[in-house]
């Protein structure tokens, strides 16, 4: 579940490569998603936030994303190799239970860091890379709006490839 299969079409056009071209191109795209996974990872560690305790700014920001919104729930959320750690909740209608962090396989995030850009689910339980997320079956997403952010470098903007995930759901 949560996990996207490789389509008909592309898998017919696989098979068609049987010079192992295909097969290179595909190791070229898991090496470069390796590459972008660790760069992303280095990134996270080295800014010392996780297991953090709470900050006005974060908290600040996750209230006014509800807020602008009008959806009851706003994280900070930063996915590390096996969760999704919360920096920053506004949750009032108690729809987390409290919880401080998700297994990564779960958190909508982990498909926000796989893009570029943001990431909205008009309605998690219709579509199939989140219909059978414990999340959604227990009701407490539906909709989602991920937004990456980015970390300054010196005098530079580095997008973190979401790093930090500023999200919005019921």
């Amino acid at each position: 579940p949560g996990r996207r299969t490789i389509g008909a079409t592309a898998q017919r056009k696989l098979e068609q490569h049987k010079d192992g071209a295909s097969s290179k191109m595909l190791g070229i795209a898991q090496q470069e998603k390796n590459f972008h996974e660790e760069s992303r990872h280095t990134l996270l560690h080295a800014t010392a936030i996780l297991d953090t305790g709470p900050e006005d700014e974060f908290d600040c920001l996750v209230s006014s994303a509800s807020q602008a919104s009008g959806k009851p729930i706003a994280l900070v959320s930063l996915i590390d190799d096996e969760r999704q750690w919360f920096k920053a909740v506004h949750d009032p209608t108690n729809g987390l239970g409290g919880a401080r962090q998700t297994p990564r396989n779960v958190a909508f995030c982990h498909h926000a860091i796989q893009q570029d850009t943001p990431l909205m689910v008009e309605d998690a339980t219709k579509d199939d890379r989140f219909s059978c997320n414990p999340l959604v079956t227990g009701g407490t997403v539906g909709f989602y709006y991920g937004v990456p952010l980015s970390v300054q470098r010196g005098d530079r903007w580095v997008h973190a490839r979401s790093t930090y995930m500023v999200h919005v759901s019921v």
